[in-house]
């Protein structure tokens, strides 16, 4: 894909927690606006999987400690 012109990458890491914000929000380019990763399925009535909670909230603790400018769209997937 990245031959065909948009720029891809892949952060490799367990489905299962716990995860490290530390490493998690760094390994995501800065220019990143777009975020999609696959979750185990989540509870019903649930606003999303565990794992797709843990990204939502890391990244909007970096962008509200200013280590990054804006909010990338994330998308989880199952």
């Amino acid at each position: 894909m990245t031959a065909a012109g948009p720029g891809v990458g892949l952060v490799w890491g367990p489905l299962v927690g716990p995860f490290s914000v530390a490493y998690l929000v760094p390994s995501i380019p800065l220019s990143a606006r777009s975020i999609a990763f696959l979750d185990r399925p989540k509870e019903p009535g649930a606003a999303g999987g565990p794992l797709y909670q843990d990204v939502i909230t890391a990244f909007a603790e970096a962008v509200g400690a200013a280590r990054r400018a804006f909010m990338p769209r994330i998308v989880g997937g199952r």
